[in-house]
């Protein structure tokens, strides 16, 4: 364990609008990739912390989300989780609260989720939603109108989504005129233009009745088909601005230089 975590309070019945005060809304940040595609660039760092303009990238997400008053963090952290720990510390010395839920082993995006939600206290009755961000991936948007609409239409999970021009590197998802989620596409050689998952979704902590334990598990490729199949309310929102991954060198040369441009 690398930091006491404590319980995070939330409604039980949902009653209040969590967008009222985002500093109360946790925000999971799953960070336990191991970044293999960047060993050229950044050596042994897990992919989160890899050096952006001589700043970990993480830091660079959690500022970003802060300028929103997200200031309560989860971190859900695996491969070389104290180094990740030994760069943001407890968040105290930028004002937020940054807590550690470490997976016992590899579980995938919705087991890592499952595993931090038990981490933290928040039980699947829980009816206020939490807000799970990638690690590796940045984006330059306001996440607060993502989380109002979920509440607006009493969604069970909402996904942030991006226009465009070549779903073959993300997969894509389909939504129909309302914006309910229809689909999940995998990878594919096609190049179309689609919309696709920015790494940013709203989720009722109840989304832990569709995540089994004891296996390595997708949010994306496994855990939101079922929901889809169960009929739950998941729905899209489609957000503008920048969006990088840095899973590639590619992504992270971006990312760099993004941040070069904007740094003040």
């Amino acid at each position: 364990m690398l930091a006491e975590i404590s319980p995070l309070s939330g409604s039980k019945n949902g009653g209040h609008d969590p967008t009222a005060n985002t500093e109360e809304i946790p925000v999971i940040i799953l960070a336990g990739g191991m970044g293999t595609r960047l060993h050229s660039m950044v050596g042994d760092r897990p992919k989160a912390v890899a050096p952006i303009v001589g700043r970990p990238f993480l830091l660079w997400v959690l500022e970003r989300l802060a300028r929103d008053r997200f200031l309560r963090f989860v971190l859900a952290v695996g491969y070389k989780a104290a180094q990740i720990r030994d760069c943001l510390g407890d968040g105290s010395c930028w004002g937020w609260q940054i807590s550690y839920a470490v997976e016992p082993e590899l579980m995938g995006t919705a087991g890592a989720i499952r595993n931090t939600l038990s981490a933290v206290g928040i039980s699947a009755e829980c009816g206020s939603p939490v807000l799970v961000v990638n690690g590796d991936t940045y984006l330059d948007v306001t996440l607060r109108p993502l989380v109002a609409y979920h509440c607006r239409h009493a969604s069970f999970a909402t996904l942030g989504l991006r226009r465009v021009d070549n779903v073959s590197r993300f997969g894509s998802v389909k939504i129909s005129q309302s914006g309910r989620v229809l689909s999940f596409s995998e990878k594919h050689q096609s190049i179309n233009v689609g919309l696709v998952s920015v790494g940013a979704y709203v989720l009722q902590p109840r989304i832990v009745n569709y995540i089994p334990t004891g296996c390595e598990i997708s949010l994306e490729r496994e855990t939101f088909p079922r929901i889809l199949a169960a009929n739950e309310v998941v729905m899209g929102m489609v957000l503008d601005g920048p969006f990088i991954d840095i899973g590639t060198v590619e992504g992270y040369l971006e990312m760099e230089k993004y941040a070069l441009e904007h740094s003040s």
